[in-house]
């Protein structure tokens, strides 16, 4: 499985959430990169772990930005965020009870549940925002 790289169509032009997703593909990367070398036990315990705090920060922040900008569509966005979160957090607690919860096909999952989200979703939130011409940060 390759490394899940960033590209400029993932861009929402607002510079610290593209720095959050930014940061979501390289802990991707790196729980990925720990489950193909056979990692320790911790190493993937401690990743999963700071996904999932990353998670919930990003969420937050995503969340804050759009109830801000009176987002209208912002309660389905924070339900396909919880429902995320809750995916994600069954993966972990799966993996701790057996660890072979963790597999190309979870990584795989991640990997493309984000990228379809920014894809999707996010985008229509950059749209909305665009079109609202709300005053936020430009992407640096």
């Amino acid at each position: 499985m390759e490394p899940h790289i960033w590209n400029d169509k993932l861009n929402t032009g607002i510079a610290e959430i593209d720095e959050q997703h930014r940061q979501f593909f390289a802990i991707l990367n790196r729980l990925q990169a720990a489950f193909g070398s056979f990692a320790e036990r911790g190493v993937l315990v401690d990743t999963f772990t700071e996904l999932i705090e990353y998670l919930r920060v990003h969420f937050d922040t995503e969340e804050a930005l759009l109830e801000r900008c009176n987002y209208p569509d912002l309660p389905l966005h924070r339900e396909h965020h919880a429902r995320f979160t809750g995916e994600v957090t069954e993966l972990f607690r799966a993996y701790l009870r057996d660890a072979a919860g963790i597999t190309r096909t979870t990584i795989g999952f991640l990997q493309e549940w984000l990228t379809n989200h920014i894809m999707n979703e996010d985008m229509k939130y950059k749209d909305y925002l665009s079109a609202q011409r709300h005053d936020l940060p430009p992407t640096g």
